[in-house]
């Protein structure tokens, strides 16, 4: 039985290559065929066999006997073929995709740096507290960004306190995890 919180973490460019587990649904299918762009689409693809490795990794069950189901709340839950029920987050950016999973609610996102991105004049988005500076670079508002997102979807399924836990993965890319506040965090980088 899982008894942590498990993010995983993968370079988009590993899209086009089998990942071990690789599978789609039909759920999967429909669920993606909402989106016009095909590069959209074989992200959705990718983060979905990104978190079934991961689920059959600390539960056991094989990763095709997953399916996602969205909750009236926006939460996303993993359920297995033995009716196994997992919180699940997911997010990705042109060159990375992330997921997490938990027994309680849990939020993650991932953002990178893009050129043109008129950064600065979305700081009024993110709500910081007085204590808390101004960003001064696209990297350091992205940290603010992705915890901003993070805190949004562990939200969706829980008005629990949470914390926040942010990392940067590159000069250019920032990710952070939302979760119960007294839980931990492993982590896994492919």
């Amino acid at each position: 039985m899982l008894v942590h919180e498990y993010f995983s973490v993968s370079p988009i460019s590993t899209i086009g290559k089998t990942l071990p587990g690789d599978f789609q649904s039909d759920k999967d299918r429909e669920y993606v065929s909402r989106f016009s762009a095909p590069a959209r689409q074989r992200t959705s693809l990718f983060v979905r066999t990104l978190a079934r490795n991961l689920l059959e990794e600390k539960t056991g069950i094989a990763a095709h006997n997953w399916e996602f189901h969205v909750e009236k709340t926006g939460s996303r839950i993993a359920v297995s073929s033995t009716d196994l029920k997992l919180h699940v987050s997911f997010s990705h950016s042109p060159n990375w995709g992330a997921v997490a999973i938990s027994q309680t609610p849990i939020g993650i996102d991932v953002e990178e740096i893009k050129p043109g991105r008129p950064w600065a004049n979305m700081i009024s988005f993110l709500e910081i507290s007085k204590d808390t500076p101004t960003p001064n670079t696209e990297l350091e508002f992205l940290t603010l960004w992705t915890a901003r997102e993070a805190k949004f979807k562990y939200q969706c399924a829980s008005i629990k306190e949470h914390s926040l836990h942010p990392y940067n993965l590159s000069d250019s890319t920032a990710l952070c995890v939302a979760k119960e506040l007294s839980d931990r965090v492993l982590i896994r980088v492919l």
